[in-house]
């Protein structure tokens, strides 16, 4: 577990920017994401064959479903270079219908993480519902997410990028990160 302990702490401390705004640029959060799952409890005992990340769009707000697909790009280049506990990683992209059809994508694809892209309003306590439901761990790049239910959100402060982890959210979704890596990120009750 040493190994991935030195990657995480390398890429939380490492990663700086030029700008100051809150939001991290979407090309930095695949290899952040990534590097805080594999610290997750659930995949110490079962990793997956794929590591799947699910990006949740609203299909009614354009510039959600831009970012959701910049994601994806970047995820797949991340999958180029890197694996996820040693499993190739993919994103899939799918739009937000209702909590019946996600339901059914969780139960197909299996994720290790879904991911909300900008874009929602109201729908945002709709999804964590089933994610909760389905013990999966809800992730974003919206920091405002996080007092709707959202576990994990990879923001930018003070030029380097941090994960902020709502710990009561997490353990709703019957998630747990691994105390050292906590240590790294800002975590809120």
């Amino acid at each position: 577990m040493g190994w991935r302990r030195v990657l995480c702490c390398g890429l939380l401390a490492g990663v700086a920017f030029s700008a100051s705004a809150a939001e991290l640029p979407v090309e930095q959060q695949p290899k952040l994401l990534l590097r805080l799952l594999a610290y997750d409890h659930i995949f110490e005992t079962a990793i997956p064959a794929t590591a799947t990340v699910l990006l949740l769009h609203n299909p009614e707000k354009r510039s959600g479903k831009q970012q959701c697909e910049q994601l994806q790009r970047a995820i797949t280049d991340a999958a180029g270079q890197y694996s996820f506990l040693g499993s190739p990683i993919v994103a899939k992209s799918v739009p937000w219908t209702d909590a019946s059809a996600l339901q059914q994508e969780i139960a197909e694809s299996k994720p290790i993480t879904l991911y909300l892209c900008p874009g929602f309003d109201t729908q945002v306590e709709a999804v964590i519902g089933v994610t909760r439901e389905q013990e999966l761990l809800s992730s974003t790049g919206t920091e405002a997410y996080l007092e709707h239910g959202v576990s994990v959100a990879l923001v930018r402060q003070a030029n380097r990028a941090v994960p902020i982890v709502q710990l009561t959210n997490m353990r709703a979704e019957g998630r747990l990160i691994n105390a050292s890596v906590l240590r790294l990120a800002e975590t809120r009750e």
